[in-house]
């Protein structure tokens, strides 16, 4: 009977050990994909402001960028100058993003790109917990060297997608209606 009762204890924690250790400390890594869906969101709300403000409203400069970027990354970054592909920062601003706490949104307009016209980029500090999964399901870490490219649905695969990558000391993670302006920008925002 002891026997029975040591080896349901191993099952259990075999099969639950993992998983309470996951959540618990400040070394949990975090998927990716909930930083992708805070883009979704945020680039959304950034389209409503951006549609709602006046046409000849400016948009922020480069200066303007560098200085939000110090402010809310605690960080020097130079964002990306998107012109030579025809987009032009139009809105940006801190983003609260837990439980990094801070990172910095920038919403970029292509007229190219009709009414998929916007791209909004977001970069926070990388703390090496942001996690992507491999074919087999393990949670990895986000390499320097890896780009993420997916698709919001697997139906579309032309339509709303979102692209992240690290430099190793920052996390971006671009947002587009249209997977062609992710194409158009990638280059130019740096990615691999």
């Amino acid at each position: 009977m002891t026997a029975l009762a040591l080896i349901a204890a191993c099952v259990a924690v075999g099969i639950f050990g993992q998983r309470i250790g996951d959540g618990r400390g400040d070394d949990a890594l975090l998927p990716m994909g909930d930083l992708a869906v805070t883009a979704r969101d945020v680039q959304q709300r950034m389209q409503l402001e951006a549609l709602e403000r006046p046409e000849e409203a400016p948009g922020p400069t480069s200066s303007e960028l560098a200085m939000l970027a110090l402010e809310s990354l605690g960080a020097e970054w130079t964002p990306p100058d998107l012109a030579s592909v025809g987009g032009v920062a139009v809105l940006a601003g801190p983003v609260p993003l837990s439980p990094d706490g801070h990172g910095l949104a920038i919403l970029y307009e292509f007229e190219e790109l009709g009414e998929a016209r916007f791209l909004a980029l977001l970069a926070l500090p990388d703390s090496g917990r942001h996690a992507v999964f491999d074919e087999f399901g393990r949670a990895r870490v986000l390499e320097p060297t890896q780009a993420i490219l997916e698709p919001d649905s697997p139906e579309d695969a032309d339509g709303p997608s979102t692209l992240a990558w690290s430099d190793g000391t920052m996390i971006f993670v671009a947002r587009c209606d249209e997977r062609h302006g992710l194409a158009l920008a990638r280059a130019a925002l740096g990615a691999p």
